[in-house]
């Protein structure tokens, strides 16, 4: 793949500079493994870079990494590390007092959950992770992001046979997605099996592309919110 052999390049460069844009390089071809469905070479990289952090104080970074890790155990189908690593995150996230970063790793943890069977558990996350939205709205990034979440809680709820709390949750994701014109947000809700909001009468196939929420990180170390293309 083109984009990471520029990545990996770009890491070989960015040592000759300095640790913090050898660690920045580094957590790009991560992602850029991620991207690519490579979830092995994504932990390695993602392994390194929490060994580079000990004894740091950058709980901020290892929060970013952790849940990058967590993603890449998931695609590799270590469901109990990623829940492990996607909790560690959570943790330094309310550390450093980042609602934002809790927000994503409650709604990746709802993910994990309901991608097993386990419907009330991703439910309760689900909910945490839109209540801190809630308290965050105002920017196109962070409301499309609460459009993912809505579309994940409403999918727990239509599982557990709650079709009018799905309902209500596709609504609300449906107003922030025409709020924001996002075409493809809005063509989810449709999804294969016609008018999901005219009618909820069975669980959810799928409505919308894989998709993880990756945590902030200050300046030039933010990581891009764009969904990896991943095994749900």
């Amino acid at each position: 793949d083109g984009a990471v052999c520029y990545a990996a390049q770009a890491v070989a460069f960015s040592r000759l500079i300095g640790e913090e844009e050898a660690f920045e390089s580094s957590l790009s071809l991560g992602w850029m493994y991620l991207l690519s469905n490579q979830s092995g070479p994504a932990a390695d990289i993602m392994g390194q870079l929490l060994h580079s952090l000990h004894g740091t104080d950058s709980v901020t970074q290892g929060g970013a990494v952790h849940n990058l890790l967590a993603i890449a155990l998931k695609g590799a189908g270590q469901v109990q590390k990623a829940a492990e690593n996607y909790l560690r995150a959570l943790h330094k996230a309310k550390e450093t007092g980042n609602k934002r970063n809790q927000a994503i790793a409650l709604a990746n943890l709802g993910q994990l959950s309901q991608s097993r069977g386990a419907s009330q558990l991703s439910e309760l996350y689900l909910l945490q992770a839109a209540q801190l939205y809630a308290e965050l709205q105002g920017s196109e990034e962070l409301e499309l992001e609460s459009v993912h979440v809505l579309l994940w809680l409403a999918q727990a709820m239509v599982s557990r046979q709650r079709m009018e709390d799905g309902k209500l949750c596709y609504e609300l994701a449906l107003v922030f997605a025409l709020k924001w014109h996002n075409v493809r947000s809005e063509y989810s809700f449709a999804g294969r099996d016609g008018a999901v909001l005219a009618s909820v009468q069975h669980p959810v196939r799928s409505l919308v592309q894989p998709f993880e929420l990756s945590l902030s990180l200050p300046s030039a170390m933010q990581v891009s919110f764009t969904s990896p293309r991943l095994s749900a």
